[in-house]
């Protein structure tokens, strides 16, 4: 599998791969991801899955955004009112065939690698309502408890933190 940053080509294909999740991802179209892109953080992709035939393109993606953006996202705001000392995972996406191949696991550990010593904690948000029970699930195999909730709209999430190294 390769972890890479992505490049404004992938725009489209990750808008597509986004979008697949609603609701348990923010909708996105190319200029709000390319706005994304150009906070301070990592927009990386995965592709070359072994084992995987039948997958053209993007595998998965991964958005993760520093303390101290310009970044609108009320769940990103909860963290960064609350510190400048994470780094907070805006979105992950797996594509359906790649589910249970590693994708997240790479990001993460990938995540973890790159922001250990510069960042206490990885954070992010996963929907109670409506829920997301695998991405739940997921994350609290991956070492995330809940530090908070808040009502989003017209969905509760839980607000989850990870402690780095």
């Amino acid at each position: 599998m390769i972890i890479r940053p992505i490049t404004t080509s992938d725009i489209s294909a990750a808008v597509e791969l986004n979008n697949a999740e609603i609701p348990h991802v923010g909708a996105t179209d190319p200029d709000h991801f390319a706005e994304l892109m150009g906070h301070r953080g990592v927009v990386w992709g995965a592709e070359n899955v072994d084992g995987l035939d039948g997958l053209d393109g993007l595998a998965g993606l991964l958005v993760a955004l520093e303390p101290g953006t310009s970044y609108t996202s009320t769940n990103y705001q909860w963290f960064d009112d609350r510190s400048d000392d994470f780094i907070y995972v805006d979105r992950i996406v797996v594509a359906p065939i790649a589910k249970g191949q590693g994708v997240g696991r790479a990001f993460y550990e990938g995540l973890a690698a790159a922001y250990v010593g510069s960042a206490r904690q990885m954070t992010c948000k996963v929907n109670l309502e409506p829920p997301n029970e695998s991405s739940m699930a997921f994350h609290r195999r991956m070492g995330f408890v809940q530090v908070g909730t808040k009502l989003d709209g017209s969905k509760t999430v839980s607000l989850m933190a990870k402690e780095l190294g």
